[in-house]
C-alpha cells in the first residue's frame, strides 16, 4: 500500500502536538543516572513476568474450557458500574445489529438461556474475584486524589472487598505521590471531609465516586 502524502509539505510540520523540551541535565548524577535505569529495568523485567505468567494461567484455565476471550472481556467490565456495563452492552448490541454482525432476533435472552444459567460463584473464588475488583477501584480512587476514608466498604470492616480497597489506595496513592510529591498534602486535606460527602467530581474515568461501586 502508498503511503499518504502529506499535505502541504514542510509547512504543515508544526500542526501536531509541540516538540517537548528535552530536561535539564546539568545537575544529574551518574549515579541518578544508573539508578534510574536500574529502575527502568527491573519494572519492564517485572512486566515481563507479569504478562507471561498472565498468559500461562489463562492457557491453564483455558485447557479446563474457560473461555479466556470471556474472562478478558468481564475483566475490562468489572471496573464499570452496573448501569454503565448495562448501557455499553446496549450500545455494542445496537452497533453489532447496525453493522450486520448479528441478527437482533438472535440478541433475544428473555427464554431459556440454557448452558448458561449459571449459578453465582460462591466460597474463595468468588472473594477473590471481589478483593480483585475492589483493590482496581481503590488503586484508582487513590491515583486520582481521593481520601481513604472514601473506602465504599467501609461498613464491612475486614471483608475482602474492604481490604481490596484498602490495599489499592496505598498503591495508588504512592503511584501519586511519585507523579506529584506535593499530591499528599491535598489527599489528606481531602480527609477530613464527611464520609457522606462524596469525593470531588472528576472526568478520568468512568466511576467519579468510588462509593458509586459497591452497588455494582
Amino acid at each position: 500500500m502508498a503511503r499518504k502524502a502529506k499535505v502541504g509539505g514542510e509547512a504543515g510540520a508544526g500542526r501536531g502536538r509541540p516538540k517537548k523540551a528535552q530536561p535539564d541535565m546539568s545537575n544529574v548524577t551518574p549515579a541518578l543516572m544508573a539508578e534510574a535505569l536500574a529502575t527502568y529495568m527491573e519494572d519492564r523485567a517485572a512486566i515481563a513476568r507479569l504478562t507471561a505468567r498472565c498468559g500461562a494461567n489463562l492457557k491453564r484455565y483455558e485447557a479446563q474450557g474457560v473461555d479466556p476471550g470471556l474472562v478478558k472481556a468481564t475483566a475490562a467490565l468489572a471496573r464499570y458500574t452496573q448501569a454503565e456495563v448495562a448501557e455499553r452492552k446496549k450500545r455494542e448490541a445496537a452497533f453489532a445489529v447496525a453493522v450486520g454482525v448479528v441478527r437482533a432476533e438472535d440478541l433475544d435472552w428473555s427464554g431459556d438461556q440454557g448452558a448458561f444459567a449459571f449459578a453465582a460463584a460462591t466460597g474463595d473464588v468468588a472473594d477473590r474475584v471481589a478483593a480483585q475488583r475492589a483493590f482496581d477501584q481503590g488503586y484508582k480512587a487513590g491515583k486520582k486524589g481521593y481520601a481513604l476514608d472514601s473506602n465504599p466498604y467501609n461498613d464491612r470492616p475486614g471483608s475482602p472487598e474492604f481490604v481490596g480497597w484498602r490495599d489499592g489506595w496505598g498503591d495508588g496513592h504512592q503511584d501519586r505521590l511519585m507523579r506529584d510529591p506535593d499530591a499528599d498534602r491535598t489527599t489528606h486535606a481531602s480527609a477530613r471531609r464527611s464520609r457522606k460527602e462524596p469525593p470531588p467530581a472528576d472526568d478520568g474515568g468512568p466511576i467519579d465516586d468510588p462509593r458509586q461501586e459497591a452497588a455494582f
